[in-house]
């Protein structure tokens, strides 16, 4: 979280109560209890704003926590308002070129991300990394963080190419600055293996995984978060690789070292339950898989809302069970509710929304519904080529959606005309 400076000239009592209340949104944000947080931080920030004034540090840092907690909660129209507000200040405050100016553009740039705005978000990160080379210099460890964002950033927008070398980059110089074993470094190589992994190189991406690994359990512990994130990463190139027997044991280590670390109802915690049902999924065990599902999603609209992106996408992949088992008028009107509030709380480009649009179209073929079905699939390939560029890979899956509808409706009209013909000769006899 962005710390700004130090209010002078205020009362210790008064500081006393801001510091109790950030420290408690940075406590509970820390450890998954984000709506705890979210009020703290509200409350930092009001009493910052009313006691020190709209411009001191402590309200510039309260403005920050609470939108990166806004963020996290998935209410990124709020983070995203409130983050433009903390960036003209700060850039007011303390001038364009600031540390902790720079800080701010990347938080919005990284709400942007969220929001699936990647034309927008792009030239920030790239703001922040020309700015910090100028200003920290080319291996200040902020600068390689920068490198890191925008090679993130571009990986999820499908690029690549141009991502791994800026991994590498950032790699090869943390490596030299921070050295081999700082988490910083292993969470470039973390990364870089996701990276390897999307391009389908799956042995490569293995034996990164595993170095990360070992790495982080010799210099973090065994049960770090970061290291049962380690274990996870290492279970889904697995699984990617169809080694779902080695894979299950793995995400169920991680699951029940996180539900002991971290506790049942963290949000990590609940990814691990929903990765745990995705491979029992693939192996054909759907019933187990399906009461997973269900837990993940009573939970995560417990704890992080009924409109959490997390929670709707635990509600996509419970719609995807129930389809598997081909329940479709049970999974229907869950991804039409996914897609709605996706709508609403994404917006209507967000390559989540348009992966909705892609769910509900494939469900409709299944049942037969073919020309709506089309209809939805050319509006998911119309929106991904706008929004994510006519090579990105979600763009060529639609591509191909579209395409094996076409075929299977081709071969249906094909049987059809078959078995007519069939019972034209039955007659005939």
């Amino acid at each position: 979280m962005l710390m700004v400076g130090v209010a002078c000239g205020q009362s210790p009592e008064d500081r006393a109560r801001w510091q109790s209340l950030n420290q408690r949104a940075v406590h509970s944000y820390r450890s998954g209890a984000l709506s705890d947080a979210a009020q703290a931080a509200e409350q930092a920030l009001n009493l910052a704003r009313s006691v020190f004034g709209p411009s001191d540090p402590y309200t510039l840092e309260s403005m920050h926590n609470l939108g990166m907690v806004l963020a996290h909660q998935g209410r990124y129209g709020e983070a995203e308002t409130l983050d433009r507000e903390t960036l003209n200040l700060v850039r007011k405050v303390l001038g364009p070129k600031h540390p902790n100016t720079l800080t701010s553009i990347d938080a919005l740039a990284g709400v942007l991300q969220n929001e699936g705005r990647f034309g927008e978000a792009e030239p920030l990160f790239r703001e922040t990394l020309n700015l910090r080379r100028k200003v920290l210099g080319p291996k200040h460890p902020d600068t390689l963080q920068s490198i890191s964002n925008l090679a993130t950033a571009l990986e999820s927008h499908g690029r690549l190419v141009e991502a791994e070398p800026l991994l590498r980059e950032t790699l090869n110089l943390r490596r030299e600055v921070l050295g081999p074993q700082h988490p910083d470094t292993l969470q470039t190589l973390n990364n870089l293996a996701t990276a390897v992994e999307s391009q389908g190189r799956l042995i490569e991406a293995e034996a990164l995984d595993r170095e990360t690994l070992n790495l982080r359990r010799e210099v973090l512990g065994p049960k770090h978060p970061d290291t049962l994130t380690s274990i996870s990463n290492l279970a889904f190139v697995l699984e990617s690789q169809g080694r779902s027997g080695d894979a299950e044991p793995l995400f169920r280590e991680t699951l029940n070292l996180r539900r002991q670390v971290l506790g049942p109802r963290h949000p990590d915690t609940l990814v691990s339950v929903n990765n745990l049902a995705f491979v029992l999924e693939s192996q054909g065990r759907f019933g187990e898989a399906e009461s997973l599902d269900r837990e993940t999603l009573d939970l995560r609209r417990q704890v992080q809302g009924p409109k959490h992106p997390d929670t709707l996408t635990s509600m996509t992949r419970l719609a995807g069970v129930l389809e598997g088992q081909g329940r479709f008028s049970e999974a229907e009107p869950l991804l039409r509710e996914a897609l709605n509030l996706r709508r609403e709380v994404l917006g209507p480009k967000h390559p989540d929304t348009l992966t909705s649009i892609s769910n509900l179209a494939s469900v409709l073929a299944s049942q037969g519904r073919y020309g709506v079905a089309e209809s939805l699939f050319r509006e998911t390939l119309n929106l991904r080529r706008e929004a994510q560029g006519p090579k990105h890979p979600d763009t060529l899956t639609s591509m191909n959606n579209l395409a094996s509808l076409f075929e299977g409706v081709r071969r249906l009209r094909i049987f059809g005309q078959r078995d007519k013909l069939k019972a034209d000769r039955s007659k005939g006899a």
